[in-house]
């Protein structure tokens, strides 16, 4: 939430910094992403409702909402029977052992990635105590691929289904990812399948989850 100005009151409230009669400037931490608010006054110092001008200027940050999103995500497949390895970004090797190493899990390919494949930005507004207050909605575009070394002696296309299906179970019973999340879209699995992974033939699949959240406000 913003730190407000309180209705009628030429003080800032705790939290704000104010120099003489410019601008009042204060901070915002919205799942740990640090943005600016600024209240600019247009005329006579005055904080009434037609005088006052609000500015949302993002800030550099180590931490971000989608670095919440993927580990609540890589939180839920881990709960999942069968899941492999986890990664929370896209693996890329130049040589075959360092590879298998990384993407292989009881002595097979057994892996699984998280990555973001874009973001749309909405501008919103809310009536507050200032008026309309703005703020956005950032659509972040996740992407979890997986994969699984194919042996039709062991029925590993039973295995990979199931553990498909209970990764979209595990995300359906927390969708909004243990508040990471403020606007869950339907989870996707727009392919699924078999292609080769590291010159092995594997199940394969692909998962598509639009995560909304409020930045600001």
């Amino acid at each position: 939430m913003f730190t407000r100005i309180a209705p009628g009151n030429a003080q800032p409230v705790e939290g704000s910094t104010r120099s003489g009669d410019g601008p009042l400037t204060t901070s915002l931490l919205k799942n740990r992403v640090p943005y600016e608010v600024t209240v600019q006054l247009e005329s006579g110092g005055s904080f009434g409702p037609a005088s006052r001008v609000l500015l949302l200027t993002p800030r550099a940050t180590g931490t971000s909402d989608y670095d919440a999103i993927r580990v609540e995500i890589r939180s839920q497949m881990l709960q999942v029977t069968d899941i492999g390895q986890i990664h929370l970004r896209r693996r890329h090797t130049r040589f075959w052992d360092e590879m298998y190493r990384r993407h292989k899990k009881a002595g097979r390919l057994n892996t699984w990635e998280i990555t973001r494949i874009a973001v749309a930005q909405s501008l919103n507004s809310v009536q507050g105590a200032l008026g309309t207050e703005p703020f956005f909605h950032d659509g972040h575009g996740i992407l979890i691929r997986g994969h699984m070394a194919l042996d039709d002696s062991k029925k590993t296309e039973d295995t990979f289904q199931q553990v498909l299906d209970d990764i979209r179970l595990r995300i359906q019973l927390n969708n909004r990812l243990n508040g990471a999340v403020l606007l869950p879209r339907q989870l996707q699995t727009p392919e699924i399948g078999h292609e080769t992974f590291g010159g092995v033939l594997c199940h394969f699949a692909e998962l598509t989850y639009d995560a909304v959240v409020r930045v600001g406000g």
